[in-house]
């Protein structure tokens, strides 16, 4: 099983998109490839590293990255509408960790980050790596307030979170309506300072119980994490973390269509999630009901 993180950054992010990703690049390089940067100079451990400012610019390459990388961190800030940075442990090998960035299915002026681990990276179980995970994520973000953020497992390498899937709804939708309702939840998900505000802010929902931990971060929003490991998260758990910000689920939910692997399907209560609206869906019920929040397993 791989762990994914993903950010998505709007016109709200602190300090612009561009900001955003030259942050989220850097900490990565920073966090979990710390150290192999010098490895490369050493010729045990290569990257590929390129942005593309428009769809129809040439590639742009940063070879190699431990000189390059300032020159891309200058043009990540001007927003390219693609970035990617591969580590590799032999030259032309299996990507161990992908850092990738994209505007073209959350459409400028919005981006989305990601960062893939490898399955050789380290186990869901393994607290160390879940909380190194963690601390990316933080970093990442202290500076910057995105639209959403979380931290996954085994989830497809694309811009839809567990909400778009079950919803059928459009990525651009769920991006454009992300302060105002969570585009998807998972083992650790960052709120906007937004909807944090709605929920009563980190301290309101530290208090609820219902989360191992909950780091405010310094730009706005907070990061509640469900447990110490992605492992540690199951049903129950998820249904715990829920309860906290929304007590009081709906009683009746429509049918919707069926999510990634391993989904989880909870109602939804007080938690600021979209609603349902297309009843044609093949399957849907007639019911009153608000959406469910959705929970990568």
């Amino acid at each position: 099983m791989s762990l994914r993180a993903i950010a998505t950054f709007d016109v709200s992010t602190g300090g612009g998109v561009g900001h955003g990703l030259a942050t989220w690049f850097g900490a990565a390089l920073a966090g979990p490839l710390r150290g192999r940067l010098e490895q490369e100079q050493q010729g045990t451990a290569f990257f590929s590293a390129s942005t593309r400012a428009t769809e129809r610019s040439p590639r742009q390459e940063y070879q190699p990255l431990a000189t390059g990388w300032e020159a891309m961190r200058q043009e990540l800030l001007h927003e390219p509408e693609t970035a990617h940075v591969l580590y590799m442990r032999e030259h032309l090998g299996k990507p161990l960790v992908h850092v990738r960035s994209s505007t073209i299915r959350v459409r400028r002026p919005n981006a989305e980050a990601q960062l893939l681990f490898g399955a050789d990276c380290g186990s869901l179980d393994d607290v160390a790596f879940c909380a190194g995970a963690v601390e990316f994520l933080v970093a990442a973000l202290d500076t910057v307030n995105p639209a959403f953020a979380w931290l996954g497992a085994d989830a497809p390498a694309s811009e839809e979170t567990n909400l778009d899937w079950v919803l059928g709804r459009r990525v651009r939708d769920s991006v454009r309506e992300a302060r105002k309702l969570l585009r998807g939840y998972s083992w650790t998900t960052v709120c906007p300072e937004e909807l944090s505000v709605r929920l009563g802010g980190p301290g309101a929902l530290a208090a609820t119980g219902a989360f191992h931990r909950v780091v405010p971060l310094s730009a706005g929003g907070c990061d509640p994490a469900g447990d110490r490991d992605r492992g540690g998260v199951h049903r129950r758990g998820r249904a715990r973390c829920l309860r906290g910000p929304a007590p009081r689920p709906a009683a009746r939910c429509p049918a919707v269509r069926p999510g990634p692997p391993g989904a989880a399907l909870l109602p939804r209560g007080r938690v600021p999630l979209p609603r349902v609206t297309d009843r044609k869906r093949e399957g849907a019920r007639h019911a009153d009901a608000t959406a469910r929040a959705v929970f990568s397993g």
